[in-house]
C-alpha cells in the first residue's frame, strides 16, 4: 500500500481500541490481527495480560530509534494540524490538545517498550496489502484503524473490495475504523464497497461506537463469512 511515508503516528491505546471496534471481554480473548497498527500500544497491553494480537504496519520495518525519531518529528505538526482543525473535533473524553498530547505519548511508550521483544517474537510484522502471507483462518478477528477509506491511500472501490477479502481469509471477521476521509466527511467509497462486499456473499454491518473523536466518526464496518458467529 506504500503508507511508510504517508502513515498516522498517532499511537491508540487498548481503551480506544475496545471503543473503536466495538470490543467485548470475549473479543478481547480471540486471536486478533491489527492491520496498519503503527505505534498504537493496543497489541502490547493487550499481550501484556495475556491476549494474542500480531500487528502488521510497514514501519516495523524500522528498527526502535528509527520510529522513535519519526514519531518526534511528526507528531508535533499532527497534533497542530488537531489544533487548527479544533472545531472538528469532539472534545469531551478528550478534554483538549494537551491531554490528547499526553495520552498519545504514554501509548507511544508502552509501544516502543514492547517493540523490540514483539519484533523478536514476530508479534510485529510488516505484512501489508493487498496479499497477506498469512493462512486462511489464522485469525479469529481482524481489525484495522485508519488505514483503509482515506484519501492516502487506492481510491478505487475495486482495491477495498480485494482488500476486506483477503481480511476475511485471514480472520472470521473483519472490523474497519473509522469510514471518514481525510477531510472528516463519510467515505464516497462506502457504499460501492458495500455492495461489492455483498455480492461477494459476505455479510455486513455499519455499526455505532462508543468513539467519537472526529465529529461524525463513530462508525465502523463489521464484516464476516457465514461461518462468523454473532
Amino acid at each position: 500500500m506504500g503508507r511508510l511515508d504517508k502513515m498516522l503516528l498517532w499511537g491508540h491505546d487498548l481503551a480506544d481500541y475496545k471503543q473503536m471496534f466495538d470490543l467485548t471481554d470475549e473479543d478481547c480473548r480471540k486471536s486478533i490481527l491489527d492491520f496498519g497498527a503503527g505505534p498504537a500500544s493496543f497489541a502490547a497491553e493487550l499481550n501484556a495480560s495475556g491476549g494474542n494480537v500480531v500487528a502488521c504496519d510497514e514501519i516495523y520495518s524500522l528498527t526502535r530509534a528509527e520510529i522513535e525519531a519519526k514519531f518526534s518529528k511528526e507528531f508535533t505538526q499532527m497534533l497542530a494540524a488537531v489544533e487548527q482543525r479544533s472545531d472538528c473535533f469532539v472534545w469531551e473524553t478528550i478534554q483538549s490538545p494537551q491531554v490528547l498530547n499526553d495520552m498519545r505519548h504514554k501509548s507511544f511508550d508502552l509501544f516502543l517498550d514492547d517493540y523490540e521483544k514483539g519484533v523478536k517474537e514476530k508479534r510485529y510484522l510488516t505484512e501489508d496489502l493487498p496479499a497477506f502471507s498469512f493462512g486462511d483462518n489464522q485469525f479469529q478477528l481482524a481489525v484495522s484503524s485508519h488505514a483503509l477509506f482515506i484519501t492516502h491511500n487506492n481510491q478505487q472501490p475495486d482495491f477495498h473490495v480485494a482488500a476486506i477479502a483477503e481480511f476475511c481469509r485471514v480472520a472470521h471477521e473483519v472490523r474497519i475504523f473509522p469510514l471518514l476521509n481525510e477531510n472528516g466527511d463519510i467515505s464516497p467509497l462506502v457504499g460501492p464497497v458495500l455492495l461489492g462486499l455483498q455480492q461477494m456473499n459476505y455479510n455486513t454491518e455499519v455499526r455505532e461506537v462508543d468513539y467519537e473523536f472526529q465529529k461524525g466518526g463513530n462508525a465502523m464496518l463489521r464484516v464476516w463469512k457465514d461461518a462468523c458467529p454473532l
